[in-house]
């Protein structure tokens, strides 16, 4: 825990920016599940 500051909040800024991307991602995988689960009952 001896960070500055300074590079504490950019770390947070880039794990959030992180978070998003991945929360993006496994959207877009989930969604593509569905899809292909909809086209095999099909």
């Amino acid at each position: 825990g001896s960070i500055p500051q300074e590079k504490d909040d950019r770390t947070i800024e880039i794990d959030n920016l992180v978070f998003k991307l991945e929360s993006v991602k496994h959207k877009r995988i989930d969604k593509v599940k569905l899809y292909i689960g909809k086209e095999d009952e099909g």
